[in-house]
């Protein structure tokens, strides 16, 4: 919380002030009665009342400008806080269990920081203040007034102790609901396919009663500690005034610091009646606050990295093993995996499924860290690499390909702020996706993620690739980029790969069909955990780069009929 540290000395600044002026009323009620009762002074009243009034009106300024900053400060919080949190959610493999988690404890930080309850901790401190004040008046109202303190805080304390674990058990609860309901929406066709719907929503309204089960536990046993609370806090001012008056009888003061007392007792109970009753609102604040700095705390794969020079694009791995599970290092998918692949080269990996392709793939472009081993680009490890450079000599076309929510054209420049028209364009021309996008409700302008407008798979696959093909990068690794795609769609895409070989791109491609040999200079299938070569038809040699894109078109796509064979 460093980051706010500037306006929490600000909003304590403002609460010196504000605390101060909000005595004025009290002393205008001592000085009415003793001062201007007795003398009858219609000018003395006037001139206090005016002074009280501005004095007011300033604490009305001050509490307002604290209000304002604290929504400032949680404005700071969030723009500190949340790329952090996002790199960290990035680099995680696993953050799709946790990011929605976090991304509610921010909104929830935000919220505590700029509401009311945050401003009233900073009213704490000034009840020593209203204690002296209280004692100044008569030590019996001081101690009066520490024992009313003690009992309220006591039962905040046995509050919140009584409803800790109803109040974690809905936390969890409502964790889990959200997080099941999330998943369930990514696969709403396959619910409706199967016939599912019914099914998750008994499971979900579950889920939800656990949720209402603790809220309403935690709500009921709360609620009895704040009504008698209350209920205490009004006998304490009854008490107050009979006792006050108790001492006015008695010559111990004057009338007119019954009220006084009344009022200054009143604004020491108040910090403590506002901490009662917004005590789930704090205590949910604090624990987002924590977890979300126990996450974003230093990590070296998330901070600012040097940028490198450009690199030919020499791709490496060395002695690259995977096991799915770190705590069972025995059971690896992928073991002892070592390859060399040369600017201008196309390598080919295949096998059944299962075995581990679409993992290595992951592993080449950094989407999961390997258990042991290393990636390299000219001979710079992956994690050297600073992450806006990495992801701009890499173009990686996934097995499942997801668009993020905005138009094609954002897709395709992997939402570049410096993205030009041409660029886009030359990368869908590249992928040969230019007329189908252009042939799309708004062209490049048309809105695809969150159930935008719905491509078919082949069209996704075909506007990924141009996506990969952003920026003519340095090395480009491709998922089964051939699995959903026409005879038009394969013809475009060994064109594509022609085209990277000859610019002098490292290309590797995971894939069963074998349509794509024609472009593949060498080919490994994945066995026992490690690359096995096979032996293949010589590829036609790259093109010069002077040659030009129609050289690799000529290169690249079979007639039709034909195919290539792995020996």
């Amino acid at each position: 919380m460093g980051c706010i540290e500037p306006h929490a000395r600000s909003i304590l600044l403002y609460s010196i002030l504000a605390n101060i002026l909000v005595i004025a009323p009290s002393l205008h009620m001592l000085q009415v009665y003793d001062r201007v009762l007795a003398s009858r002074s219609i000018g003395t009243l006037v001139y206090l009342t005016l002074i009280v009034v501005g004095a007011l009106v300033v604490w009305g300024l001050a509490d307002a400008v604290r209000s304002q900053i604290a929504v400032r400060a949680a404005a700071k919080y969030t723009v500190s806080v949340a790329p952090k949190l996002f790199a960290k959610m990035a680099a995680d493999p696993k953050a799709g269990a946790k990011s929605g988690k976090a991304l509610r404890d921010l909104a929830t930080a935000r919220g505590f920081l700029g509401g009311r309850v945050f401003v009233s901790l900073f009213d704490l401190p000034f009840i020593p203040i209203y204690l002296l004040i209280m004692t100044v008046l008569h030590w019996s109202l001081g101690l009066l007034t520490v024992v009313g303190i003690g009992v309220l805080a006591a039962l905040s304390g046995l509050n919140v102790a009584a409803t800790e674990r109803e109040r974690e058990r809905s936390r969890q609860a409502e964790n889990d609901a959200t997080a099941f309901a999330q998943g369930a929406f990514q696969r709403i066709d396959d619910l409706r396919a199967h016939g599912m719907l019914s099914t998750f929503l008994t499971i979900w309204g579950r889920k939800t009663a656990l949720i209402l089960k603790e809220t309403e536990a935690a709500g009921a046993k709360s609620a009895r500690y704040q009504a008698v609370g209350k209920t205490f806090r009004q006998a304490l001012q009854v008490i107050m005034m009979a006792w006050g008056a108790f001492l006015v009888l008695h010559g111990d003061m004057s009338a007119g610091m019954i009220f006084m007392a009344s009022m200054i007792s009143g604004k020491a109970f108040t910090p403590i009646d506002q901490v009662i009753g917004g005590w789930e609102q704090i205590s949910r604040g604090f624990a987002a606050i924590r977890d979300i700095e126990a996450l974003t705390g230093p990590d070296k794969s998330i901070q600012a990295r040097m940028s490198l020079p450009e690199p030919e694009g020499r791709l490496s791995l060395d002695a690259v093993a995977y096991a799915p599970d770190p705590g069972k290092p025995d059971r690896t998918l992928l073991a002892n995996v070592n390859l060399r692949v040369a600017p201008g080269e196309v390598v080919l990996i295949t096998g059944p499924t299962g075995v581990g392709k679409s993992t290595l793939i992951r592993i080449m472009v950094g989407a999961v860290p390997p258990t042991a081993g290393a990636v390299s680009v000219d001979d710079i490890g992956q994690d050297v690499w600073p992450s806006s450079q990495w992801g701009r000599i890499v173009g990686y076309m996934p097995q499942d390909i997801e668009f993020f929510p905005g138009t094609v054209a954002m897709n395709i420049a992997r939402f570049d702020p410096e993205a030009t028209e041409e660029r886009i364009i030359a990368a869908a021309k590249g992928a040969s996706v230019h007329d189908l996008i252009v042939g799309l409700p708004e062209g490049y302008r048309t809105l695809v993620g969150n159930q935008s407008f719905a491509l078919s798979t082949g069209q996704k696959q075909r506007i990924a690739l141009a996506r990969a093909l952003y920026g003519d990068p340095r090395v480009l690794v491709l998922d089964e980029p051939n699995a959903s795609l026409d005879q038009p769609g394969e013809r475009a895409l060994l064109v594509a790969v022609a085209e990277a070989r000859r610019r002098g791109a490292s290309v590797v491609i995971a894939a069963h069909r074998t349509s794509i040999l024609r472009v593949v200079n060498r080919a490994f299938t994945i066995a026992d955990g490690t690359l096995q070569p096979l032996t293949i038809q010589a590829a036609p040699p790259a093109a010069p780069a002077e040659a030009g894109p129609e050289a690799a078109r000529q290169a690249a796509p079979p007639a039709a009929g034909q195919t290539s064979r792995v020996a």
